[in-house]
């Protein structure tokens, strides 16, 4: 088994897995986006349950919504270039980046949806949704740079 499995420790594909010198910058970012994701999945949830007593008067669906804020969230990820950094390396730079871009994206979506509000009386998106995304995908974000920080200092410790 050992002969067979043998050229995976000289291929370059395999050297640059097991050394955990970088992760690619495109790996960061659909990471990144994924807990976008799933951080506007929870935050919609809580939202929606706790104003149920309003109607939902919004004009675009669920999916519309997520495609808006993630689109959003991608460019302020560009901008503030929060997937470029090594995530072993993470510190209190990358920490005020991905707070900048989070908050960025959360204050112009609601820029947005105060100037649709006025014009047409809908809602693009909900303030307490906005404000639940903000404070969950920050921390996911946050959290999970951590982790990748703690797990590496263990693992090579």
């Amino acid at each position: 088994m050992k002969e067979v499995l043998g050229f995976l420790n000289n291929t370059d594909v395999f050297s640059h897995i097991t050394s955990l010198k970088y992760m690619p910058r495109w790996i960061v970012l659909a990471l990144d986006i994924v807990i976008c994701i799933l951080a506007y999945y929870i935050s919609y949830f809580l939202s929606s349950h706790l104003i149920s007593d309003i109607p939902d008067i919004r004009i675009i669906g669920f999916t519309q919504r997520l495609i808006i804020l993630i689109s959003f969230q991608v460019f302020f990820f560009w901008l503030f270039h929060t997937y470029s950094g090594v995530l072993r390396y993470s510190g209190y730079v990358d920490a005020v980046k991905l707070l900048f871009a989070v908050l960025s994206n959360v204050l112009l979506i609601s820029v947005i949806t105060f100037i649709y509000f006025k014009f047409y009386d809908r809602h693009l998106f909900f303030y307490t949704g906005l404000i639940f995304y903000a404070v969950i995908a920050y921390l996911f974000l946050f959290f999970v740079r951590l982790i990748v920080k703690i797990g590496y200092d263990l693992f090579f410790q």
